[in-house]
């Protein structure tokens, strides 16, 4: 536990057991994937040599790194991109090229994860949550 309390923590509702793409692996890795992995904060990161400015829901990835960092094929990374895009859940900005990157947003971000109580983050620190 005092791990995982120190690399952070993103909620994440049981009513997502009931999204129509649950039971597709390769989505479900790269969906949990997206959650877990977007910034928390405005940040800048290096991605393939390019300094990138993120703000708070965004990442930076292509379906090569996303297909690694999942243990998906790059096909379906692509795929499962394409159907949080068409949902809704997703937008995605990308820039073409031998250094292209996509910068991947989750559009509903801050609705699902501002509801955090700083005491709720301080007694996950202290242990003092059962």
């Amino acid at each position: 536990m005092e791990d995982n309390a120190k690399s952070g923590f993103r909620l994440v509702f049981k009513s997502v057991k009931s999204a129509t793409w649950y039971k597709d692996l390769a989505k479900k890795a790269v969906w949990f994937h997206l959650i877990l992995e977007v910034a928390h904060e405005q940040r800048q990161v290096t991605f393939g040599g390019a300094r990138i400015a993120l703000e708070r829901g965004q990442m930076v990835t292509s379906a090569a790194s996303l297909a690694d960092a999942c243990g998906v094929s790059e096909d379906q990374a692509r795929r499962a991109l394409d159907y949080f895009e068409q949902d809704g859940a997703i937008t995605r900005a990308t820039k073409r090229g031998a250094h292209g990157y996509t910068i991947v947003t989750l559009r509903n971000f801050d609705a699902y994860q501002r509801g955090f109580n700083r005491s709720f983050s301080a007694d996950l620190e202290s242990g003092n949550v059962a």
